[in-house]
């Protein structure tokens, strides 16, 4: 792996760089994904210090992914600056409290991994393993499409599948066993496809990327081997009927979901993540119809939806963000620097 650098530095939208830092104001932010593990060092006030460092991930089998995660954080943990807490998002069912991963959809064998105890025999500070929708929903919440708002974020992340993060005045909103906000395993339609899951019609069975390539194939017959999201939304640009229909079914399913999670939650912020948002065009429009056809309207009023706006960095700079709650023992945001800004009351979805 190649040593860090420290010679730049990438401040986050909307942070001034600060004259001075102290040196302990250092976390590691780790976001693993199916194909590659992404590092960085984060600041308490949100600063990426020098690049990203991103770990392939080719062999996907338990001992080999463990493997690369300890090398890297042991590396990320070892340069000049002293790191204060580390911070680790992971895919699947988390138990936050023992950091433990019960399952993982990326990885297959994983069941019941010990990962916090895997990595604190080589790490001596305070260390997080959080679920990584929650983590990026964090991420968003401090110095992203969140940012400035106060009450409750609701975050939905669109790709392979779905997944979602709460957060409420800063701090998540993680549930008995740390597996609240598993926005994608809500019922859609009692009668809709199957899940991996087990369940029948999940808003992931419409607003994944498996779902969407799952209704073209079935509605078209097609059986092509890779279907990407960018080529299914390229079709639809074009007018293929089959595809412009998917997304509007997942536009139609995001809605009614984000719909009940208006009237149940109140939230102030709705922000939309993942590879899938790029498709943004596609879908937004009928999952506003939706909102606001179902939307209790009292509560509706002042929700803003927006896309995420950090990308692939949401998930490691929400997990330091975790690392550095864990480490202070920080129990509302005054204790971490956070910016405030006034949120307009008028429900809108901006691109």
């Amino acid at each position: 792996m190649a040593p860090w650098k420290k010679t730049t530095r990438k401040w986050a939208r909307g942070m001034p760089e600060r004259a001075s830092r102290r040196v302990s104001d250092v976390a590691i932010g780790v976001d693993l994904g199916g194909t590659g593990i992404r590092l960085a060092r984060v600041t308490a006030d949100g600063c990426v210090l020098g690049r990203t460092v991103v770990v392939p991930v080719v062999d996907r089998r338990k001992a080999v992914v463990l493997g690369q995660l300890r090398r890297a954080v042991v590396e990320a943990c070892s340069g000049s600056d002293v790191v204060g807490a580390v911070g680790v998002g992971v895919p699947g069912f988390i138990r936050r409290d023992r950091g433990v991963v019960v399952r993982s959809p990326n990885f297959p064998d994983w069941r019941n991994v010990p990962i916090r105890q895997i990595l604190q025999r080589d790490v001596v500070v305070p260390l997080v393993i959080e679920n990584d929708a929650n983590a990026a929903a964090l991420g968003e919440d401090w110095i992203g499409a969140g940012q400035g708002g106060r009450g409750i974020l609701v975050m939905v992340t669109l790709g392979t599948g779905v997944g979602g993060g709460l957060v409420n005045d800063g701090m998540l909103i993680t549930g008995r066993d740390g597996m609240a906000g598993e926005i994608g395993h809500q019922t859609v339609d009692p009668n809709g496809p199957l899940c991996a899951c087990g369940n029948t019609g999940c808003l992931e069975t419409y607003a994944s990327l498996t779902g969407l390539v799952a209704n073209y194939r079935r509605w078209t017959g097609r059986s092509e081997d890779e279907l990407s999201g960018v080529e299914l939304a390229a079709r639809a640009r074009r007018g293929d009927p089959e595809a412009r229909r998917a997304f509007a079914d997942m536009g139609w399913a995001l809605g009614v979901t984000l719909a009940n999670l208006v009237n149940l939650l109140n939230p102030s912020r709705i922000v939309l993540g993942g590879g899938l948002s790029g498709a943004w065009p596609l879908f937004i429009s009928r999952a506003m119809q939706e909102i606001e056809r179902r939307a209790i309207r009292a509560a509706a009023r002042g929700v803003r939806i927006r896309r995420a706006k950090l990308g692939p960095s949401a998930g490691l700079i929400g997990a330091a963000r975790a690392a550095w709650q864990a480490a202070t023992g920080t129990e509302n945001t005054s204790a971490v620097p956070r910016p405030w800004r006034r949120v307009r009351s008028t429900m809108r979805a901006a691109g």
